[in-house]
This record gives C-alpha cells, structure tokens and sequence, in this order.
C-alpha cells in the first residue's frame, strides 16, 4: 500500500514545470491532486490527464494568486471538493524584472500579492474574518519557488 494513498494534496502552478513534476510523483505515491493554474489552461488539463491515467483523483482549479479573494476562495473549493487538504505546496511565482530602468509600482505589487502574500493567505485565509485550521496537525505547508517572466 502507497503512504500516500487517499489523501490530497493542493499544487499551484501545479499543470506545468516542477509543480507538474510534484503532481506526477505524488499521484505515484497515491495522493489526489488538485492542480491550481492561472493561465496555462490546457497544460493544466494535461497533467490532470496524466495524473488520472495514474488512478489517482485530480482536479484543476483556476485562480489567479495575485488575487486576494481568489487565493482565500482556492483552498475552500478544494476542501468542499475533496473533503480535506493534507499537503499545501505552493508553487507558483512571479518574477518581473528587467532592470531598475523599467522597475514599475505595478510590478512590484503583483510581485509581493502573489509570491508573498498568496502564500499566507492560502494558509491562513481570510484575517479580517478569522484564521481557519486549513491542515491537521500531521499536515505540512512546504513553499518552492519557481520565476515567470
């Protein structure tokens, strides 16, 4: 029997490059994966493709991090999907620089909403309305990082 059969795991940037790497390894192990993307759809519906042929459940769900609402909202549709989260990796980044000389408030914003706020609030959800208890205690939250351009 595979350690970890059954149980779910939630991958942003989870349909292409190391997050869809992730996803195949875990599904291996027999973990259900939900692939979060933003906007590499039909990547996204390739690997949930691969994943299936491994006979494992997956799910795609569509969220733009950089999106206060949508990062708090991602994690409730994967636990009302599944029933539970045990393993949170987040994956996805954004990494826009091409010198001082073009270094825009925007970019910045984006930046920070998506590579350093999204991680908290996937985790924590909203503050305003109250911490939720998103993994058990065996649960575990590791954050890597890959940059976009």
């Amino acid at each position: 029997m595979k350690s970890l059969s059954g149980k779910v795991a939630l991958i942003t940037g989870g349909g292409t490059g190391l997050g869809r790497e992730i996803a195949l390894q875990l599904a291996d192990e027999g973990m259900q994966i939900a692939v979060n993307y933003s906007r590499s759809q039909s990547a996204a519906e390739q690997t949930i493709a691969d994943l299936g042929e491994l006979g494992v459940k997956a799910t795609g769900h569509m969220a733009d991090l950089a999106s206060t609402e949508a990062a708090i909202t991602l994690v409730d549709e994967v636990i009302a999907e599944y029933g539970r989260l045990d393993l949170l990796i987040h994956n996805a980044g954004v990494l826009r620089f091409d010198g001082l000389d073009t270094l825009e408030a925007d970019h910045l914003r984006l930046q920070f909403e998506a590579n350093a706020l999204a991680p908290l609030l996937l985790f924590v959800g909203e503050p305003v309305v109250g911490p939720r208890s998103l993994l058990d205690p065996s649960g575990s939250t590791p954050s890597v990082g890959t940059a976009l351009h």
